[in-house]
């Protein structure tokens, strides 16, 4: 009769034990760093059970990566939107050097360029200024570019490079000119391209530009050289927006307050 009541209040016992246990597992548990890192990688299908045979390999690249069919990468995507990244593009510019802003009748006027970019700096170049009439001269040169040859970055500055200078005329006529480079690059289709304008104000004339000090000084320097016939036809005069100049045998004088045409 003992025996028996001890058997069931063992029974008893491992019957609780088993009910407090599952009681127990049911509750709900705050998620370790453990848990959590699995739970993510769950849902992002990182941990996948059974076993599955591939037709190709599975490519596993790094966040941000595009790889083709044979796992290598060949670009880079914007997380954030998804749209591919474009790297190295080509791309240049052009400064036209030693050009002023203002010339008198007669001024011999010199410049060159400097071209700076990613890419090749090799291709045509053709570069158009004014001959002593005013009209139009274009110089072309160009480069063969090797074949696989890297793009990198450059600067190629044709006067440092190669001493070379465009213009060495002065215009005989008064008026507005322009000087243009361009270079065949990214393409002959959509080539890089600079323009410069520079001045030849009449003789004995206006000239209202508001100028600065410093383009005043160029003016008066530059007919330093002249004689002393040169200095009197090239008489002009300026005004810095407030008072007028006149430059009569390279001296500025002031000679009154402008008041407008």
């Amino acid at each position: 009769m003992k025996t028996i009541f001890l058997i069931i209040i063992v029974g008893l016992i491992i019957l609780s034990s088993v009910i407090f246990v599952a009681i127990w597992n049911s509750i709900p548990k705050e998620c370790d760093d453990k848990c959590k890192h699995e739970r993510r990688a769950i849902e992002a299908g990182k941990i996948v059970t059974g076993s599955y045979e591939l037709e190709k390999p599975l490519c596993l690249g790094g966040r941000g990566m595009i790889l083709n069919e044979d796992c290598e990468i060949i670009g880079k995507y914007d997380v954030s939107t998804g749209m591919p990244i474009v790297e190295n593009k080509e791309q240049y510019s052009i400064e036209i050097t030693g050009l002023n802003k203002i010339y008198r009748i007669g001024e011999q006027y010199d410049f060159s360029y400097v071209i700076t970019g990613y890419g090749y700096s090799c291709g045509s170049k053709d570069v158009t200024f004014p001959d002593q009439n005013g009209e139009l001269v274009t110089i072309s040169s160009s480069g063969l570019c090797a074949a696989d040859v890297p793009m990198k970055n450059f600067v190629f500055d044709i006067q440092k490079e190669r001493g070379t200078t465009y213009g060495h005329v002065g215009l005989k006529n008064p008026g507005t000119y322009n000087v243009t480079v361009t270079f065949d690059r990214p393409s002959r289709d959509s080539p890089t391209t600079a323009i410069k304008e520079f001045r030849v104000p009449p003789p004995n004339s206006w000239y209202n530009n508001q100028l600065r000090d410093a383009d005043l000084q160029t003016v008066k320097d530059s007919c330093v050289n002249d004689s002393p016939k040169e200095r009197m036809t090239n008489a002009l005069r300026y005004t810095n927006e407030t008072h007028v100049f006149l430059n009569l045998g390279c001296e500025w004088k002031k000679i009154g307050k402008f008041m407008g045409e």
